[in-house]
């Protein structure tokens, strides 16, 4: 039996103007940092592959709304105008409520997902338009998955990067979702996961669930002298306990609101 809850979930965010929007949104927070670049380096002027790091840096401030608000913003909210509007006892009553939680929480993850995917694709896209040579010869190794470019495999090192920032989008997502299905309430989906990125420091947390590290380019291939594909492999894992644990408490959330209806 096809899970028609789950196509209905997907069909949603294709059909959703704000999914658009929050891939405009996303490119647009890149650009207005990469507008005014740095003076003092020209080099940074540039060369597109510097102004992409400069637009996705901490010092530009675009990461704590692209980050966090953009990818919840793009499909998790729904959740609340299903509780607001009691379409969610509807969607229990015809799908069940744990394929109704459990398609939303996939849902919006893979929105979150393709917000972020889109948003950099766009911006690589129009700055090249633009007239930005992506790089001139080897690039210095800010990231692991410069060696990549340097041995001759560009597309490897765009796509390395664009996942990574795609993939802490969905955690961020994932995040979200938690919490507005715990509180029912849009102020804490939206805001909770951006006072999680301030406020990791003062939480007791491992280093490997830096939300910095987990929303940027992370830097796990370090500690082990690891490979890209390493890297890479270890985001996706800390990604999954993200996934896994929000999805827990986001089926639980919505399992109790229908309880309690």
């Amino acid at each position: 039996m096809k899970n028609r809850t789950f196509q209905a979930h997907i069909r949603r965010i294709f059909t959703m103007p704000m999914f658009y929007i929050c891939i405009l949104l996303y490119f647009l927070l890149l650009m207005l940092p990469s507008l005014n670049p740095p003076t003092a380096n020209s080099f940074m002027s540039s060369r597109l592959n510097s102004l992409w790091y400069y637009a996705q840096s901490m010092s530009t401030g675009m990461p704590y709304i692209a980050a966090t608000v953009v990818p919840a913003l793009a499909y998790a909210v729904t959740y609340m105008d299903d509780y607001d509007t009691r379409l969610l006892y509807v969607w229990a009553i015809r799908s069940g409520t744990e394929r109704y939680a459990v398609s939303y929480f996939i849902a919006t993850l893979a929105a979150g997902f393709l917000v972020a995917f889109g948003g950099n694709l766009l911006f690589l896209a129009v700055n090249d338009l633009r007239g930005f040579p992506f790089a001139d010869g080897q690039i210095y190794e800010q990231t692991v998955y410069c060696r990549w470019y340097n041995e001759g495999h560009p597309v490897l090192y765009v796509l390395a990067h664009i996942t990574e920032y795609a993939l802490g989008a969905s955690a961020m997502a994932g995040m979200a979702a938690a919490i507005g299905c715990t509180f029912n309430k849009r102020v804490a989906m939206l805001g909770l996961p951006a006072m999680y990125y301030f406020c990791y420091k003062l939480l007791p947390l491992p280093e490997w669930f830096n939300p910095y590290d987990l929303c940027g380019i992370s830097d796990y291939a370090e500690i082990w002298a690891g490979t890209p594909l390493s890297n890479l492999g270890m985001k996706l894992l800390i990604c999954a306990v993200y996934w896994t644990v929000c999805g827990w408490v986001t089926v639980r959330a919505i399992g109790r609101s229908v309880e309690n209806a």
